[in-house]
This record gives C-alpha cells, sequence and structure tokens, in this order.
C-alpha cells in the first residue's frame, strides 16, 4: 500500500479542490467524506472536520511547492548531530 500512497493522496486532494470549485464548503466536504467512509465501514479515530479539510490544503499546497522543513532543523529537533563534513 505504501507504493499508492503518494499517487493517492494527490488523486485525493485533486477530489477536494475539485468540490471546493464547485463551490462546496471545507464543512461540506468534511461531511461528505465522513459520510463515505462510514458508507464503506472505514474506522477512523476521529470524525474529519471543515477545519481538517482547511489545513490540508493549505499544507497541501505549500508542501507542493516547498520544503516544508529543512534537514538541518530536523537534526536539531531529533537531537541528532551535523555530519562531521571534515571528512569529504
Amino acid at each position: 500500500m505504501a507504493i499508492l500512497a503518494a499517487g493517492l493522496r494527490e488523486w485525493n486532494f485533486n477530489k477536494v479542490m475539485r468540490l471546493t470549485k464547485a463551490g462546496c464548503s471545507d464543512a461540506t466536504i468534511a461531511s461528505a467524506i465522513n459520510d463515505d467512509l462510514a458508507d464503506r465501514q472505514i474506522t477512523v479515530a476521529a470524525p474529519i472536520t471543515d477545519v481538517d479539510i482547511t489545513s490540508w490544503k493549505v499544507m497541501s499546497k505549500l508542501a507542493g511547492k516547498h520544503s516544508l522543513i529543512a534537514e538541518p532543523t530536523i537534526r536539531a529537533l531529533c537531537n541528532i548531530p551535523e555530519p562531521d563534513m571534515s571528512l569529504i
């Protein structure tokens, strides 16, 4: 399933954007997703909300254009030392 993950994310994002362009609110989109998941008996930890949809759209658009966090920042937050560049 992991091999399909990126494609599924893009496909789902495009579906949400189609609904947005058709005039559906984020609350309507969230409700439709929750109903569809329930109809297919797919359980989720918590229902999808309009805030989830709005945040997803913002993050997906940004992540599609830029790296969201620099590798040195990740290493610093995870307490991983910087690579020793003197050996190169």
